[in-house]
């Protein structure tokens, strides 16, 4: 099981269509050492699928998703989880980091200065 890294929304990864590469117009250097996915993106065929980049609604097609797929695998770049020790490291650290921001400021004294020094660059 593989965690996949979506590069981006659709139309990330370049599209030839099928028709320029069957009557000859499209140039078949640009083909050279790549890895070259066959697919359609007719959205009646039902191949779309939601990814984390379909926020506004659009479904990304299903050779898109395989891309992304493959650029993960080749790429080395799998979303890895953490453990469940690990995360509760974190937050067992987080936690203490509060603590003794909170102890340290007194409280209420730690909130105003924090909303009255504004963002920091």
């Amino acid at each position: 099981m593989v965690n996949i890294r979506f590069a981006g929304d659709e139309n990330t990864f370049r599209h030839v269509p099928a028709w320029r590469v069957l009557d000859g117009s499209a140039d078949p250097g640009q083909f050279r050492d790549q890895i070259v996915l066959i697919g359609f993106t007719a959205e009646g065929l039902g191949d779309q699928w939601f990814t984390p980049f379909a926020a506004s609604g659009k479904k990304m097609s299903g050779v898109e998703v395989h891309a992304d797929v493959i650029d993960t695998l080749y790429a080395g770049r799998a979303i890895t989880e953490i453990s469940d020790f690990g995360l509760l490291a974190a937050l067992a650290t987080f936690v203490v980091l509060l603590w003794w921001v909170n102890h340290r400021y007194e409280g209420r004294r730690f909130y105003a200065a924090a909303i009255s020094t504004g963002p920091v660059c």
